[in-house]
């Protein structure tokens, strides 16, 4: 399916993502040398008795250098890559072509669709980056991390014209700081792939890091993985909590026909560009595993993702209505 009809405005791309589930890819600061043309500081952060890790890396982007071209793709499962697949080579061999070369040319459509291949679960948008524009793509700031560990920022240009769309890449235990003004924002991705330590929680861990570099808390607006999914340390029974009254909900709605496994939190962020203005969001998706019962017999394991709540994160911080597709199972 192609989403980029309906991308073309702020207003039918946030009804878009009030519908389905984000999930960025996971692009690091390495991407393609895209980001060649950087400025670079090294950050010593120390806590305590211990530093982890030993440096992180402040890295300034401008805006112009982060375009992308990206494509969104619902997710597919196995079954659905298969099944594509067996029809394209159907359609070619009643069209004329040779079993052999219609398999050959079927198979080559393979690598394209497992690009696409679900990972969190279905009914998921998935980010598919080009290098050139296409019919499918549409153009858009990209924010990645830093594997090495530190903060990411990106410097979005004021002004009216260049894409209206932001995306940061997957969130699965980093931080993101919105600073600046609606017109001319700076937005910060903080993560590493180290652990940062036992003595402090992540959220107070990225805290410090972004006062080191010079963020004002009292302005800047910060999303953690309190607000998304379940932190190793700290403040973890309160998402648990959020997640068991969204496993009762879905229980009790659809009473004795299904029995749900496991819900599990996570998040992406986004900014649209109305005018000159930029309004970024965190959407809280929730991953659902369940099975249906029919005459005491369990289905196979289903596992669908689904936004539960869109919030506004700046400017402000306005709580969003979803749509009552989350409440739906399938």
């Amino acid at each position: 399916m192609n989403f980029a009809d309906q991308l073309k405005t702020p207003e039918s791309a946030l009804k878009l993502f009030k519908s389905y589930s984000l999930e960025p890819s996971d692009g690091t600061f390495d991407r393609g040398g895209e980001i060649a043309d950087v400025t670079q500081y090294k950050l010593d952060v120390n806590f305590g008795t211990y530093t982890v890790p030993a440096k992180l890396h402040h890295t300034v982007i401008p805006g112009s250098k982060m375009k992308a071209h990206v494509e969104f793709r619902k997710s597919l499962n196995n079954d659905d890559i298969q099944a594509y697949v067996a029809n394209q080579r159907e359609l070619l061999v009643s069209a004329g072509i040779p079993l052999q070369q219609a398999i050959q040319i079927a198979e080559s459509y393979r690598p394209h669709l497992n690009e696409a291949r679900a990972t969190r679960g279905l009914e998921i948008l998935k980010t598919i980056f080009h290098d050139r524009p296409t019919a499918y793509t549409t153009e858009m700031y990209f924010l990645p991390w830093d594997p090495r560990g530190g903060a990411v920022e990106l410097k979005i240009p004021s002004g009216a014209d260049g894409p209206f769309l932001f995306l940061t890449a997957a969130l699965s235990g980093c931080s993101v700081f919105v600073d600046g003004t609606p017109q001319k924002p700076r937005i910060f991705h903080c993560g590493t792939q180290e652990n940062t330590g036992s003595d402090t929680s992540a959220k107070e861990f990225w805290k410090s890091v972004a006062k080191k570099i010079g963020l004002d808390e009292s302005t800047a607006k910060a999303i953690h993985n309190i607000n998304y999914g379940i932190p190793l340390r700290g403040e973890a029974p309160k998402v648990k909590h959020r997640q068991e009254k969204t496993k009762t909900f879905l229980k009790q709605k659809e009473g004795k026909s299904i029995n749900v496994e496991s819900v599990d939190s996570w998040g992406a962020v986004f900014g649209i560009r109305t005018g000159t203005d930029w309004t970024f969001y965190l959407q809280e998706n929730v991953t659902v595993q369940y099975q249906r019962v029919s005459e005491g017999r369990l289905s196979p394991m289903h596992t669908v993702c689904r936004p539960r709540v869109l919030r506004q994160i700046f400017p402000g911080g306005n709580r969003v209505r979803v749509t009552k597709k989350w409440r739906e199972l399938p």
